[in-house]
């Protein structure tokens, strides 16, 4: 099933990932003792990779190096599924008796692959399947490899990052960092640096030829940081935290203590890197300096689950492309948008968001989360269809076409009337923070949309008697009731008295109603067999004439003149 969504500037998304799987297909056709070529929906379903699905939710997706394979995880139970893009379907699937924390490829196939599982694991594969299985101290979070000298970096609920020489098959002197714990570690591209990030806003950047570190930065603070003068890097071994207290002449970017940095990434040429915090926000740094060079936000509140950088179609800068639990923006470095904060379109997901992976050189981006298909969504924005799936750029115009006919969008009318806009300092002010990620708020520019009714049932609850709004209502009414009417009404020249149309009628019809006037024919039927009748067809006269006095509907035979009764007209 087809879903077409609307950036900013009016260019569609179209999403592939709705609708049901082929399992399901399978067995509502069974329940309902149909073949499925008599299902519609199912004849016109696009699938671009085939039972691209795991049985209840998946939770990562890369692509090999040579952009061949798509390989996803996800259970239940544990599983590693490959895909062959020549192919479109599945080339084989491997089962584990833990769940995998993050994997990735070794060579630029899927021959070599490595995973960190949840039983503190890392499990090595080969073309054939498992190889060896090696156990670290520590539970892992993520990995990380240099293919410059074939070191595995492991990082998680620790403060020391593991460092396994896959050559040479043994443990090195592991990183001595200052986290409690690290959430997420990058390797740059170019440069040889590794950036470290972890709990209380800092992150850490390391140089691997000496095994040092090269600077670290408190990316909550925006100036006065203590500097080496040495090296001119950003160094915080003379800085006590707990001396710092509300009243400091520190700017936070979040309000609170505990602010983590969660995800991280390198752009191409890794000369910036770009930092999403548990706050919502993302900050892009430049890796000469220790200011931020920019900043965006999600405005939900909501931990930035992952981040990428991928190219732009119409320049050579690059597009910035973040995730929360929820939602999915796409920013533009340069702001060439039509925002100023250089947002380009967002997506949002019905089921929560685990991570996102874009497939090189074009505008795919795959989305893992709590469901289970895997989102496929194409936004012609970013750059063309894969080589692989190139049929979507002839077939995505003539689909968007159908939708706009089906009228499937929601229009602004209907939107505004079912949904109250709503801000985070309302949200506060009222309490109902806790609602922030459930289905009864859907995020919308600065704030949320709620339903309508809820909206009104909290506000009744929050200021039961507003005065001001109660003085107003009162004052409207006594002012309608004042004031006469701006149009006087009209007497029709047909409508006259009732005592001037039709008067013998009404007079006629009153004895009957009274009971003192029988029918024409009662001398015919003063015999005795026929008094029953008589009194029955009286009676029935008797209520005749009472309704058609009383009932509206035959007003205007007593008032206007087009209904006059000619008496003397015969039959």
């Amino acid at each position: 099933m087809l879903h077409i969504q609307y950036t900013v500037g009016g260019a569609p998304i179209y999403d592939f990932s709705l609708g049901k799987s082929f399992p399901e297909y399978l067995e509502e056709a069974r329940k309902q003792k149909r073949s499925l070529r008599y299902d519609k929906e199912y004849r016109n379903r696009i699938e671009i990779l085939q039972s691209f699905d795991f049985t209840v939710a998946s939770s990562k997706i890369r692509v090999s190096p040579d952009g061949q394979y798509i390989a996803g995880i996800g259970t239940y139970p544990p599983e590693l599924r490959m895909f062959d893009i020549y192919e479109l379907s599945m080339k084989f699937l491997r089962r584990f008796d833990f769940e995998v924390h993050d994997f990735l490829f070794l060579s630029e196939d899927y021959k070599k692959l490595v995973f960190l599982m949840t039983d503190r694991v890392i499990e090595f594969h080969a073309q054939g399947g498992h190889h060896c299985r090696i156990r670290v101290p520590k539970q892992g979070r993520g990995i990380e490899y240099m293919s410059t000298n074939a070191e595995m970096l492991i990082f998680g609920s620790t403060s020391e990052v593991y460092r396994l020489d896959l050559e040479a098959g043994i443990f090195l002197k592991p990183i001595n960092t200052k986290f409690e714990f690290i959430n997420t570690g990058k390797v740059n591209p170019t440069l040889p640096i590794i950036l470290l990030g972890g709990n209380n806003g800092s992150v850490e950047l390391w140089d691997t030829r000496n095994k040092k570190v090269a600077a670290s930065l408190k990316v909550s603070s925006s100036d006065n940081l203590y500097i080496n003068k040495s090296n001119n890097n950003i160094d915080f071994s003379e800085f006590d935290y707990n001396t710092l207290d509300k009243g400091s002449k520190f700017d936070w970017y979040s309000m609170s203590n505990q602010e983590q940095v969660t995800t991280s990434t390198f752009s191409k040429d890794g000369l910036r890197f770009v930092l999403g915090l548990s706050s919502g926000n993302v900050l892009i740094y430049d890796i000469r300096s220790s200011h931020p060079l920019e900043e965006k936000s999600h405005k939900n509140d909501l931990p930035i689950m992952d981040l990428h950088f991928t190219n732009n179609l119409n320049s050579d800068s690059e597009i910035l492309i973040t995730a929360d639990r929820q939602t999915i923006k796409m920013w533009n470095e340069n702001g060439s948008s039509n925002r100023k904060d250089g947002l380009i379109g967002t997506i949002s997901t019905e089921y929560p968001i685990s991570s996102i992976c874009t497939y090189p050189n074009s505008g795919l981006i795959m989305v893992t989360g709590d469901q289970t298909r895997v989102g496929m969504y194409y936004v012609p924005t970013l750059g063309v269809a894969p080589r692989w799936c190139s049929f979507l750029d002839s077939i995505t115009e003539e689909l968007e076409e159908e939708h706009l006919k089906n009228n499937s969008r929601i229009s602004n009318s209907q939107l505004y009337d079912e949904y109250q806009f709503i801000t985070n300092n309302q949200l506060r002010e009222w309490g109902i923070e806790h609602l922030i990620g459930t289905p009864l708020l859907k995020a919308y520019l600065h704030g949320y949309l709620i339903s309508s009714k809820l909206y009104k049932d909290l506000h009744n609850i929050i200021n039961p008697i507003d005065y001001e709004q109660y003085r107003k209502d009162i004052l409207k009414k006594k002012l309608e009731e004042r004031a006469p009417m701006r149009i006087p009404i009209r007497k029709d020249k047909n409508l006259i008295s009732n005592t001037q149309i039709n008067k013998r009628f009404i007079e006629k019809l009153n004895k009957k109603a009274r009971g003192e006037e029988g029918d024409e024919s009662e001398t015919e039927l003063e015999h005795i067999k026929y008094r029953k009748l008589k009194k029955s067809l009286k009676k029935g006269q008797q209520q005749c004439a009472q309704a058609l006095l009383s009932d509206s509907r035959f007003s205007k035979l007593f008032s206007d003149a087009d209904y006059i009764i000619d008496e003397e007209e015969g039959l």
